[in-house]
């Protein structure tokens, strides 16, 4: 019982593990993605229908108030590296 208890309590650990580095990589993600995409809305062209996509992807990011003054600090970064 012991080892079955232990077991389970590993891989809860490693899933954690997994599940922040993903947290991490779409946080990551989202300042060269969004900066990219607002330089082609901006563009003559006009926006691509992918970006709909995209915007789907990352706007849970923005529904949380504490993290979007963040992010669009981040995404302005971005948008002066790009």
């Amino acid at each position: 019982m012991k080892i079955s208890h232990e077991l389970t309590r590993k891989m809860t650990r490693r899933c954690g593990y997994s599940i922040c580095i993903l947290l991490t990589l779409y946080l990551l993600s989202a300042g060269p993605i969004i900066a990219v995409c607002r330089q082609f809305a901006a563009s003559p062209v006009g926006p691509s229908p992918a970006m709909v996509y995209i915007g789907m992807f990352y706007t849970p990011l923005f529904s949380i108030p504490v993290l979007s003054p963040l992010i669009e600090f981040y995404i302005g970064l971005w948008e002066k590296i790009v």
